[in-house]
């Protein structure tokens, strides 16, 4: 399966170029949108955790932050196999 993307409107990549957009896109970058998922779900955990927070609250943030997690983890393995294409 091949995943494309259309080109938007020149407002939509600002501050950026089409072209540094696409370098933020690459793998790399995936991952480190997936330390930040970790960090700020995790955060919240404990910020909940430490409130006396109701149990299924907690494991709420628990299973979003593991979707969030499988999603990047998806969207990285596409763009690594080259299965992403932009185009305009």
């Amino acid at each position: 399966m091949v995943i494309k993307v259309k080109k938007r409107p020149k407002w939509f990549y600002w501050p950026f170029t089409y072209e540094e957009y696409l370098e933020k896109q690459e793998p790399s970058n995936i991952l480190n949108r997936i330390k930040i998922i970790i960090f700020l779900f995790s955060c919240l955990a404990f910020y909940l955790y430490s409130n006396d927070a109701e149990s299924h609250v907690i494991l709420a943030v628990i299973v979003g932050a593991i979707l969030g997690i499988l999603y990047a983890l998806y969207y990285y393995n596409q763009a690594k196999s080259g299965k992403i294409i932009y185009e305009d």
